[in-house]
């Protein structure tokens, strides 16, 4: 959930999330440090913070992600600096791990936590699904979740005939981690993505840098051990995980608790275009630079989602809402109450920087209280400047 720099920069971070939701790594973050100090035998993910300081992550599983920019190209210049890592005059955000600031990113670039290359508003092409996600009932959210959750295939890959080949990606990897990523996406209401084969080489190139280093970098160095150039192409547009395969990594990428908040970001991205998830030896690299320009474009998205919602997509306690048709500063105030009872219901922002997923975003965090099953909740969002909207979202015990 990084945010590659388009032009120039890049930043690298590692986050770790713990394993939740039956993704096989749940939990709190932890702060992986750089270069080899990041290799870990557990899971982690990456991302960068626009401090460029180590963000404690207490978890389990790391997850590696590029910020891709608000407009990507189809094809990648390795010319900046990867997504989780700061950019220059701290231009980038880590996200549960410290920066280092090795490499080039694609088609993004933060400058003093600001992108430089954001979107002009989308066109008008929609309002999203025909339903809102408002408007489903708790049977209609918890059969979809259900499904979408159902296990991927064991094992996802398997390994080639050499340290550095690329091994055989089984044919239901990639159903089965997009099916779980357009499951997120459907709860929030924006479009579903599709896998593009033609990005497998690529991307396996990526993944399998990861494994056999045991660590994650946007920017490779060409001294790693099966080092390509495509494979580092890839590294700068991807979201990256290590201790998880590309089924797992999803869960991490969306249920992560990153300052930025960049992997989450990327994956509800409404315009996120084709992806593929490049799998080897429990690393993964998610491309997320390609755009869909033509995808239907809702007032805003937020995780949780509105309406009846998973009660375990509260799981990482951290709530937040991206820019969509309604544009809006990454700063401003938020209320939540207990529709029920109209009870105020403290909350602490959590400051995000722009650029990831296709604009700004403002987050915050529940100061005190859990999130209860039945419970409805209002949430009222004012930003700085921009659109302000509210919405209820009711968390749900699914079976």
């Amino acid at each position: 959930m990084l945010v590659a720099s388009r032009s120039a920069l890049r930043s690298l971070v590692s986050l770790t999330v713990c394993t939740s939701l039956g993704l096989g790594a749940c939990g709190d973050m932890g702060m992986p440090g750089d270069g080899a100090d990041s290799a870990r035998s557990d899971a982690r993910t990456d991302a960068t913070s626009s401090s460029g300081s180590d963000v404690v992550d207490s978890g389990v599983s790391e997850i590696d992600v590029n910020s891709p920019p608000n407009d990507v190209p189809s094809t990648t210049t390795d010319t900046g600096v990867a997504m989780d890592v700061r950019g220059a005059t701290d231009t980038g955000v880590a996200m549960d791990v410290r920066v280092v600031d090795t490499g080039v990113a694609m088609d993004v670039r933060v400058v003093n936590d600001v992108p430089t290359d954001r979107p002009t508003t989308p066109a008008d092409t929609g309002v999203g699904p025909v339903t809102g996600p408002e408007a489903r009932t708790r049977a209609e959210v918890c059969a979809r979740w259900v499904v979408d959750r159902a296990p991927g295939p064991s094992p996802e890959w398997t390994a080639g005939s050499s340290q550095c080949a690329a091994g055989t990606v089984a044919s239901a990897t990639q159903p089965a981690a997009l099916r779980i990523l357009n499951g997120y996406r459907w709860l929030v209401g924006v479009d579903p993505v599709t896998i593009d084969n033609a990005l497998e080489a690529q991307q396996q190139s990526c993944a399998v840098m990861m494994a056999v280093n045991n660590m994650l970098n946007h920017t490779p160095p060409a001294s790693w051990t099966c080092y390509s150039a495509a494979g580092s192409m890839a590294a700068g547009s991807s979201n990256l995980a290590l201790g998880t395969g590309a089924f797992g990594s999803v869960g991490l990428y969306i249920n992560e608790r990153g300052s930025d908040l960049g992997h989450r970001r990327w994956c509800l991205f409404h315009q996120l275009g084709a992806t593929y998830f490049g799998t080897a030896n429990r690393a993964s690299c998610m491309q997320v630079f390609r755009r869909n320009s033509g995808a239907s474009t809702p007032n805003f998205v937020a995780y949780p989602n509105p309406g009846p919602a998973p009660i375990e997509t509260f799981s990482s306690g951290v709530w937040h809402v991206q820019e969509a048709r309604y544009r809006f500063s990454s700063t401003g105030t938020v209320t939540v109450t207990n529709a029920g009872t109209g009870a105020a219901m403290p909350i602490t922002m959590n400051p995000v920087a722009g650029g990831y997923g296709g604009g700004n975003a403002i987050a915050w965090r529940p100061n005190g209280w859990m999130p209860a099953v039945g419970t409805t909740y209002r949430v009222e969002v004012r930003p700085t400047t921009g659109m302000a909207f509210s919405y209820t979202t009711t968390p749900v015990m699914c079976p």
